[in-house]
Order: structure tokens, then C-alpha cells, then sequence
């Protein structure tokens, strides 16, 4: 199983690797994008919940 696991993230890495600076760039702000998304949800929740 760790092999599996060790396996999938070496190929991550080759294809992270593989990619444009510039694809490497709206990979990331997608990712940042998304999770300030979910950290604002669940900000807003714990307030409501709170008060």
C-alpha cells in the first residue's frame, strides 16, 4: 500500500515537473482561490454558529 502511495506522488511530481511555469501559475492560484473559498465558509458557519 505505502508503495501505491509513494508511487502516485512521484508521478505527481514528474508531472509537476513536466508543466509551463506559467500552467505551474494558474494551478496555484486555482488551488489558492479555492481553498480561501472554503476557509470563508467555513469562517462565516463557525461565526454564525457562535452568535
Amino acid at each position: 500500500m505505502i508503495n501505491k502511495i509513494l508511487g502516485f506522488f512521484s508521478w505527481l511530481l514528474s508531472f509537476w515537473k513536466g508543466l509551463s511555469d506559467e500552467d505551474k501559475e494558474k494551478i496555484v492560484d486555482i488551488v489558492v482561490h479555492s481553498m480561501t473559498q472554503i476557509f470563508k465558509t467555513y469562517y462565516r458557519s463557525s461565526k454564525k454558529s457562535e452568535g
